[in-house]
């Protein structure tokens, strides 16, 4: 997970895999496999996308994207859209924080 783009964080059955945000080793674990801060997109209720914070992208310019992607039926259907938040985790602090 070193290379810059997006990232699928899923279960395995592919369903509610976004409740993994709520999992703090998870959370660290991620941290340690892309070696920086990161930022955690809801592409729906059944997945996150990790972006690693390489100074690439910023916070607002991927809220913007979630924001258009869950008024895209094409691209998340209505009732699986999750949230148009974008989350912020700290490896330093092991914090998760709203952007």
């Amino acid at each position: 997970m070193t290379a810059p783009g997006l990232y699928t964080l899923t279960n395995g059955i592919e369903v509610n895999g976004a409740a993994l945000i709520l999992i703090p080793e998870i959370l660290e674990a991620i941290g340690e496999k892309a070696g920086m801060d990161y930022y955690i997109l809801p592409a729906s209720i059944h997945e996150l996308l990790i972006a690693r914070d390489d100074g690439l992208v910023t916070g607002g310019m991927l809220k913007r994207s979630v924001f258009e992607g869950n008024r895209t039926p094409e691209i998340v259907k209505p009732e699986h859209v999750l949230s148009d938040n974008v989350y912020h985790y700290s490896c330093k602090t092991k914090l998760l924080k709203i952007i």
